[in-house]
């Protein structure tokens, strides 16, 4: 196996760390350019249907109190569906599960007074505003829409054994970068050509006897016949082959 010189590998490595540095801020641009052209721009008017906000709600309902939950009756009577998606400024799934909890859920403006002091600050800090929406941006996706956990700690448990996953990543990151630069022992066996073998030194030798010819029979074997008039291995080569075919071998090993 050939290996590129050293000032090559340390070229790449130089490299590789600048490129990528150079694309992570183009599309660091791109995003920047998004934000800010959809920064109080009023979207399309349509009616909410979407069933992941559905599940969301379902699933954190449990915690809203009975009393101030919007019964469903009243929630379809008075086209609340049209009135969240009307209200909808959000641009991650996440938050727009948290917008339908707000209303579903029936909870005053009151119970969260810091959420006024925040949605001033980013009013009028304009880098804070795109430093956070570059963070949320990759929760525009569809996999955004399944970040609603964080919002109640209680159902993310922690075990112990998790730490395996972040050692077996490890463990196979390694492992490639060893089968490209540790050769294997067999990786000398695996690039021989047909009728070829490796020897321990790493040598080709041609193989005695190609694998689509038979070696010959042994001396006189091929003239000999037992009584019934077979060849005298025919009988032995029955055996393995009925023996191949049953699963009723036991320790059968021909010798």
């Amino acid at each position: 196996m050939t290996f590129p010189p050293l000032p090559w590998l340390l070229a790449i490595a130089v490299l590789m760390p600048i490129v990528a540095w150079f694309f992570q801020r183009r599309h660091r641009e791109r995003l920047l350019v998004g934000l800010r052209a959809a920064w109080g721009r009023v979207g399309p008017i349509d009616a909410l249907d979407d069933d992941r906000v559905m599940e969301a709600w379902l699933e954190s309902r449990r915690t809203v109190p009975p009393e101030t939950e919007l019964d469903e009756r009243t929630w379809v009577d008075l086209d609340l569906d049209r009135v969240v998606a009307t209200l909808d400024r959000t641009n991650t799934g996440l938050g727009r599960q948290r917008l339908y909890w707000r209303f579903r859920s029936g909870a005053s403006w009151m119970a969260t007074p810091d959420l006024e002091s925040l949605v001033q600050r980013l009013r009028e800090d304009t880098a804070l505003r795109e430093a956070i929406g570059l963070q949320l941006r990759g929760a525009s996706s569809h996999l955004g829409y399944g970040l609603w956990p964080i919002t109640r700690p209680e159902l993310i448990v922690v075990r112990w054994w998790y730490w395996a996953f972040p050692i077996l990543a490890l463990t196979m990151a390694g492992s490639i970068v060893g089968i490209v630069f540790v050769p294997k022992a067999g990786a000398a066996h695996d690039g021989a050509a047909p009728g070829q073998h490796a020897r321990a030194d790493g040598h080709r030798v041609a193989d005695p006897w190609p694998a689509d010819t038979h070696a010959p029979d042994r001396a006189g074997d091929r003239h000999r016949r037992t009584p019934d008039g077979n060849p005298p291995n025919s009988g032995r080569s029955a055996g393995v082959t009925r023996c191949a075919r049953s699963s009723r071998c036991g320790g059968f090993r021909p010798g």
